[in-house]
């Protein structure tokens, strides 16, 4: 997550709730990857600084930091947080400086390429990622799949999901959504589960307004899991295995012309 690009809007630093900018480990930002949850962005940077984050087809959350350099003189930095359908997409520094202290401290991880960028936003469309996760707990209820079991607040993730494929709907080929179960459970329960819930998402997208033509679903069980827990407590078994329940949505784009 380490882009500077000058055509970025970024808001007046004296509207932060920090504008003197909040104190960060620079490594921290070694926890932020392509699709990371606003849970996890939270946990390592804290609570965004800014409450007018809100803008057509994207979420985002800005931060004014404070960040020391390698001759230790204290800049004040500006972040930016993207998000598509809930999950990390790209991060904007105010500036390369800023952009360099970050990168330094987290090598290679965390998100996008180093680079500073001498085109606005305007100028190229961001590309897609080719793929978003979405939490299945926090979309359904319980051991359930149908559209009408749909949580409220999996309603408002994939109210924001489609606002964003809408609005890029022209560059999107094909989407593919999967569902995944735990490994609890027996076989063709969790096959007929992961099924109900891919093809409800599929159904709630097309009628938030995505065309049927563009979007397929299946489901795949217990299959390709995404950690593996060995827990003897139930309870502790339950929430070691929620990121494996899951709904996958892959993203084809068109070719470029």
């Amino acid at each position: 997550m380490f882009v500077y690009d000058r055509g970025i809007d970024f808001p007046s630093v004296d509207k932060a709730r920090y504008p003197a900018g909040a104190p960060v480990d620079p490594s921290t930002f070694k926890k932020l990857f392509l699709g990371v949850g606003k849970d996890q962005v939270q946990d390592a940077l804290g609570e965004h600084h800014f409450d007018n984050e809100d803008f057509t087809g994207w979420h985002r959350w800005d931060y004014v930091f404070k960040l020391a350099d390698a001759d230790h003189a204290e800049r004040l930095c500006q972040y930016q947080v993207q998000f598509f359908g809930g999950q990390a997409y790209r991060g904007f520094w105010s500036s390369p400086e800023c952009r360099d202290i970050a990168a330094r401290a987290a090598g290679s991880s965390g998100l996008g390429i180093v680079t500073a960028s001498s085109c606005a936003p305007a100028d190229v469309p961001a590309p897609l990622p080719p793929k978003l996760e979405l939490p299945a707990d926090a979309l359904f209820e319980f051991d359930k799949g149908n559209f009408d079991s749909i949580l409220p607040a999996g309603r408002k993730q994939l109210n924001e999901l489609a606002s964003a494929l809408k609005g890029r709907i022209g560059d999107i080929a094909k989407l593919t959504v999967v569902g995944y179960t735990d490994r609890l459970g027996s076989d063709d329960h969790n096959h007929r589960l992961s099924d109900e819930r891919a093809n409800a998402v599929r159904e709630y997208l097309i009628d938030r307004g995505i065309p049927a033509s563009k979007v397929t679903s299946y489901g795949r069980g217990a299959a390709d899991p995404i950690v593996v827990c060995d827990d003897q407590n139930q309870g502790d078994l339950i929430r070691c295995l929620r990121r494996n329940r899951r709904v996958e949505i892959h993203i084809d784009q068109n070719s470029s012309k």
